[in-house]
């Protein structure tokens, strides 16, 4: 598993994964002494029943159907088993609140065309390996699959894989906040500067041009969400209305 994408405006994330399908099929079955000591074969799908998994929660409110392989591996015991790789986007509520410090937990719906129930299904443990890719921007802090039981009629049971993450906050820490708290610091210097030698509104404006373009770079770094606006926007504010009484109070005095 890979996490590729993480859109906050669309709230929804972009999946690399491989999924592991493993069944039975009772009508294909053979006696390895029989045939040369063959264990295992690779057939097309189509040669028998196969199931369909679907991927009901999308981005675009659309069903996606995960496509098998072009070749299973059957064994002699009428175990079939297939790697099928994907790349899926999937709907996630994220809550920017925390920013850059959030911590996010997304789900990914599969439900078998067959409906089966919970008897049917067998779901292996699964946890973080070294299989699962790195991102440069998001932490997998875990990956946990269960199966539900659906509340409509007829009753079915489908698999909901969980996948939590952290967002990397060291590159946020040193360029945004890290920044703001020191012009913020910096801007209550001027009320230490004396107002007789003129140097105190070429401070003040000096540090309103420079925080002008500073808040152009934030605002390209920036996650945006109307529904859950991080509180690393007050210290905006904060900052901004900072700068602004230090330079009312520098007319003032002048």
């Amino acid at each position: 598993l890979q996490i590729i994408l993480v859109d906050e405006v669309s709230q929804s994330i972009v999946l690399s994964a491989a999924i592991t399908l493993v069944w039975v099929e009772p009508s294909v079955s053979w006696d390895p002494k029989q045939y040369g000591g063959i264990e295992s074969l690779e057939l097309e799908p189509g040669a028998f029943w196969a199931p369909t998994i679907y991927i009901p929660k999308t981005a675009d409110n659309s069903v996606k159907v995960v496509p098998l392989t072009n070749t299973v591996q059957i064994s002699y015991k009428s175990r079939v088993s297939t790697l099928i790789p994907i790349i899926t986007t999937t709907l996630c509520n994220l809550d920017l609140t925390f920013f850059p410090f959030d911590t996010h937990e997304c789900n990914i719906v599969f439900i078998e065309s067959g409906m089966y129930n919970v008897t049917s299904l067998n779901l292996p443990p699964m946890g973080i390996s070294a299989y699962f890719g790195t991102n440069a921007a998001w932490v997998l802090v875990s990956y946990v699959c269960n199966t539900q039981a659906s509340h409509y009629q007829p009753i079915f049971d489908y698999i909901v894989c969980t996948v939590k993450m952290s967002r990397r906050s060291a590159f946020y820490v040193v360029n945004l906040i890290g920044p703001m708290a020191m012009t913020s610091l910096v801007t209550l210097v001027v009320f230490w500067l004396p107002a007789e030698g003129g140097e105190k509104m070429t401070f003040v404006v000096s540090m309103f041009l420079s925080s002008s373009v500073f808040y152009n770079y934030i605002l390209e770094i920036m996650p945006r969400s109307m529904e859950s606006p991080p509180r690393l926007n007050l210290l905006l504010v904060f900052n901004g209305l900072l700068i602004m009484l230090a330079t009312a109070a520098t007319a003032y005095v002048l």
